[in-house]
């Protein structure tokens, strides 16, 4: 599980680049999300998905309520969100070569 964490933080720290490249459309993209108005140009949104479904796995290992173990268990709450994740990448990888943003 060690060689997960490494891996989302490359690709957080990536996407985080790319997506503030598109800083003007960024505005866009948060508006389209809250589901205010609809995004005309959609090609943003995998790379979005990709970097909040990075974060989200990442904060797995930091959640607890701080009580402590056996009641506090970071480690099995960031397995469950990378098995959570492993389901999703088919679909977000469909999008993703639909919009042509895939390099692979």
């Amino acid at each position: 599980m060690n060689e997960y964490s490494p891996r989302l933080h490359a690709l957080v720290r990536d996407t985080r680049v790319s997506l503030s490249e598109q800083a003007a459309e960024a505005e866009l993209l948060a508006t389209a999300i809250n589901g205010t108005v609809p995004l005309k140009d959609a090609a943003s949104l995998p790379m979005a998905a990709a970097y909040s479904l990075a974060l989200w796995t990442l904060q797995g290992k930091k959640s607890g309520d701080g009580y402590g173990f056996p009641f506090d268990r970071p480690l099995l709450e960031f397995a469950c969100r990378l098995l959570e994740i492993n389901s999703q990448v088919p679909d977000l990888l469909d999008k993703c070569a639909s919009s042509g943003q895939c390099d692979n």
